[in-house]
C-alpha cells in the first residue's frame, strides 16, 4: 500500500472534536523526515467538515512526488462521524488520481480523509480506540481493525491492522494483505491526545508524531 493511501488509513480511534481545530504532525519514513501533515477539523451544529494535506519535503525519487489533499464533509451522531461526500486530490508517486463520491443515508463506511481527521484529533478519554470500520475511497476497500492492549501512566496503546478487501491489484494483494499499526495517546486532562503512531508500509515503517 502507498504511503498517502496508508496515511488517509491508518487512522481509526474515537474523536469528538468540538469546534475548529488544525493540527500538524511530522512524518518519518525509517527514521528519516519525509514530510508533514496537517488536519483541520470543524464541527458545528452536528455537522463536520474534515481537511488533510499531506506534501513530502526533503526527499528525491518516487518519493518526492507522494502527496494528498482530501476533503470529507458529513453529519456527527453522538461523538461518531457519518461522511456524506468525500474528495481528494492524489499522488502516490505511482499513480494520480483525482476523486469525489457520495455516501447514502445508513451507508456505515467512512472515506480516508474522514478516518484520518477522526484519529488525529483529541478525544474523550473515555472513548477509547476499539473499533472495526470499513473504508472506502471510491475505488479501493480497506477494514481498519483496532483494540485497546494497555492504559497506564496517562498513557493508552492502541494496536490494529489495516486489511485490504477490494479493489487492489492481484499483485498487491499477494504482496501484502494487511498492515500493522501501533497508536500511542497521552491523556491530557479530560482528553487523549495522540503522541505517535506507527504503521507499516510498502516502503517500510512510517512514524507520524506531532509537530
Amino acid at each position: 500500500m502507498s504511503v498517502p493511501r496508508l496515511l488517509a488509513l491508518s487512522l481509526f480511534l474515537a474523536v469528538a472534536a468540538t469546534g475548529a481545530r488544525a493540527e500538524g504532525f511530522s512524518v518519518a519514513l525509517r527514521g528519516f523526515p519525509v514530510g508533514t501533515l496537517h488536519v483541520d477539523a470543524e464541527i458545528d451544529g452536528g455537522r463536520f467538515d474534515f481537511k488533510s494535506q499531506f506534501q513530502t519535503t526533503g526527499v528525491v525519487g518516487i518519493l518526492a512526488r507522494v502527496r494528498f489533499l482530501m476533503r470529507s464533509t458529513g453529519t456527527v451522531r453522538g461523538h461518531m462521524p457519518e461522511p456524506v461526500a468525500y474528495a481528494e486530490q492524489m499522488n502516490t508517486g505511482a499513480r494520480v488520481s483525482d476523486a469525489n463520491i457520495r455516501f447514502a443515508p445508513g451507508d456505515p463506511r467512512w472515506d480516508p480523509n474522514t478516518a484520518l481527521v477522526y484519529a488525529f484529533t483529541p478525544r474523550p478519554v473515555e472513548a477509547g480506540c476499539a473499533l472495526r470500520v470499513r473504508i472506502f475511497d471510491g475505488a479501493r476497500t480497506t477494514d481498519v481493525v483496532a483494540r485497546e492492549t494497555a492504559r497506564a501512566g496517562g498513557r493508552v496503546i492502541c494496536r490494529g491492522a489495516l486489511i485490504r478487501v477490494d479493489g487492489f491489484s492481484a499483485a498487491a494483494m499477494a504482496d501484502t494483505r494487511q498492515h500493522a499499526f501501533t497508536a500511542t495517546y497521552e491523556a491530557r486532562g479530560d482528553r487523549l491526545v495522540l503522541a505517535m503512531l506507527e504503521t507499516e508500509t510498502d516502503y517500510g515503517p512510517v512514524t507520524l508524531t506531532p509537530r
